[in-house]
């Protein structure tokens, strides 16, 4: 349990915590109030039972006398009056405390929520390589309301009533010591047997579930990310057959915890019933009369109202506490960055707006130096040795067969990687964690694929950036720069057209031109071209390289191809082979000296 405190704890930020020590001590203090309203009966069921205690008993004269009561009617009445208004005040105040919990629940699911994304947007390229988005997506959307839901709300109210059944015992013990330690000890004996029967099968029950939970959504991510190959191929069912074994999992080993939580409350309900015989056999044989026993088995029967619910529900608690601690496990994990060491450790400070980054000049070139790469996990290097030269304001092309490095070169002048061994320079300047971001703000990244979100042309081409900070004009002189501007124009809604989800309305080249403006929106020095046009036809290959020869030479353009035809314009072209630059030079000069640049210019 010290384990599970910690790492609840563990999740919250220092700064938070004064809001649950203001939530202990709002618990403490309603239990103290509950217990109160509790003991304020006993005055009263005691003068009821015998009038001449109003004269027995020191502090009920003195009370008498101090407020002027006249009668024994007049007291009998305020002292009922107080007992209602005690437990009328302690209910009230269980409610505040209860409404300041949920509160407290959901800005801390909020928090973690940002929290933990801020932590996986942040996290190096190489962590995301290793990650299926899905169960990153299931720990920031599910899991953390999982935990808050499950983890944090149960043991609050675990907190909260093992408090207020603390007090009641104590004033129980306070009345009769010896059947109080008799009571506690049966009730407290029952469910520390039943708990410790049971919580190596809730460990087992709720890793089966976490993990159940993690294959849905895996399986429904596929399903619906390729749903067009899925339905022409007629390939349903073997995603609804993959989809139904973790969905039973799923749903029996939440019924199983449910069932462990439940039926020790119907053993506990005849344990009850029996205890109140035993109470009142017990208190006919300890005590000389009625009047004595009236009052103690009222404490008894208000106090046993309130404990054994109490109990029941800490033994629920406890349980989804235990069920659900595999969830706890992970989102803890994550957040501190213990699970992958590739999360490494908490994010950093937010970075800068983008258009208040200082761009890192180049004015000669881009060099390699010595640069090996190496994936993690992997046995032999993608990138060996490598120096070369990207000269400013030309055009760059990286050529070869596939697996020769072109695109770890490319992300790695992107700043995705680090170089395992050697460096990149710009001009003189280290390309390394400081300069990266400045470095950024010089390019633009065509990929081979383009992703577009469910929004409009604009959202797409100004991607990422405010509502209220989109430039309009930027927007469409990227557009035009792209070849895109006529068509957009030409739609309805012009540029506030929805493009559907992954641009599933739109064609290829219109979404690899839209690729293209979002690139050109920030109007970068630098342009890189990772197989930009592979998945085009010919025609359209055409229109997009017309557009990128268009941009002038005012920028470097550094790119993919693995269709020789459009590098034929290329300043420089270097063939990169099994990590290393086998061949170099002009379109020309390749093909009259490379025997193997030769066959690929032929194929």
């Amino acid at each position: 349990m010290l384990k599970t405190i910690r790492k609840v704890l563990g999740l919250f930020e220092p700064g938070e915590y004064k809001e649950l020590v203001a939530l202990l001590f709002a618990m403490i203090l309603s239990g103290l109030l509950q217990t109160a309203g509790i003991a304020s009966v006993m005055p009263f069921f005691a003068l009821v039972s015998n009038p001449s205690v109003l004269t027995e008993n020191e502090a009920l004269a003195w009370a008498f006398e101090a407020f002027g009561f006249e009668s024994r009617r007049q007291f009998l009445i305020a002292l009922g009056a107080f007992f209602v208004v005690m437990m009328v005040v302690s209910n009230l105040f269980a409610s505040l405390t209860l409404w300041a919990t949920v509160r407290i629940q959901w800005r801390s699911h909020e928090r973690i929520s940002q929290r933990l994304l801020e932590r996986y947007l942040r996290a190096p390229y190489t962590f995301h390589l290793n990650q299926n988005s899905a169960r990153l997506g299931k720990t920031v959307l599910e899991e953390v309301n999982r935990v808050i839901e499950k983890v944090f709300i149960p043991f609050s109210r675990l907190l909260a009533r093992g408090i207020s059944s603390l007090f009641i015992v104590i004033l129980l013990v306070w009345a009769d010591p010896l059947l109080a330690v008799l009571v506690s000890a049966t009730i407290g004996t029952f469910y520390a047997a039943v708990y410790t029967a049971v919580r190596r099968k809730q460990n087992a029950l709720g890793a089966q579930e976490t993990a159940a939970k993690t294959e849905r959504f895996k399986v429904t991510n596929e399903a619906f990310g390729g749903i067009k190959d899925l339905k022409v191929l007629g390939r349903e069912s073997y995603f609804l057959t993959r989809f139904r074994a973790p969905s039973e999992r799923y749903s029996r080993a939440h019924a199983l915890n449910a069932l462990v939580g439940m039926l020790p409350k119907f053993a506990l309900e005849a344990l009850a019933y029996g205890g109140v015989v035993v109470v009142i056999l017990y208190l006919l044989f300890t005590r000389e009369s009625l009047d004595q026993i009236f009052p103690l088995l009222a404490v008894y029967a208000f106090g046993a109202n309130r404990l054994i619910p109490g109990v029941q529900d800490m033994f629920q608690s406890l349980t989804l506490v235990r069920f659900h601690a595999p969830a706890l496990e992970e989102l803890h994990a994550d957040l501190r960055g213990t699970a992958d060491p590739l999360l490494g450790p908490p994010a950093p400070a937010p970075e800068p707006p983008r258009t208040s980054i200082v761009p890192l000049r180049a004015e000669r070139a881009i060099r390699l130096e010595d640069v090996t790469f190496t994936y993690p996990g992997a046995h032999e290097p993608a990138l060996r040795d490598l120096s070369l030269e990207i000269p400013i304001h030309q055009r760059t092309a990286f050529v070869g067969p596939t697996g020769g490095g072109k695109t770890t070169l490319i992300d790695l002048l992107l700043g995705l990687f680090e170089p395992t061994q050697g460096r990149i320079l710009i001009d003189d300047v280290e390309l390394n964690e400081q300069t990266l971001a400045a470095w950024r703000a010089r390019i633009g990244y065509v990929p081979q694929s383009i992703f577009l979100s469910d929004a409009s042309i604009t959202r797409n081409i100004a991607f990422g950036v405010p509502d209220e900070l989109v430039d309009m004009e930027a927007v469409t002189r990227a557009a035009r720069a792209a070849h895109l501007d006529t068509f957009v124009t030409s739609l309805p809604h012009g540029y506030e057209t929805l493009v559907g989800e992954r641009g599933v309305r739109l064609s290829g080249g219109q979404r690899q031109r839209i690729g293209i403006a979002r690139a050109l929106y920030h109007n970068p020095d630098i342009l890189i071209l990772d197989e930009a046009t592979s998945a085009l036809d010919s025609v359209t290959e055409d229109v997009v390289m017309q557009a990128i020869s268009e941009l002038g030479r005012n920028r470097t353009i550094i790119m993919i191809a693995h269709r020789l035809t459009t590098v034929q314009a290329c300043d420089r072209i270097y063939v990169l082979e099994r990590g290393r630059v086998s061949a170099q030079g002009t379109y020309a000069e390749l093909v009259e000296s490379n025997t193997a640049f030769r066959a690929l210019a032929k194929a």
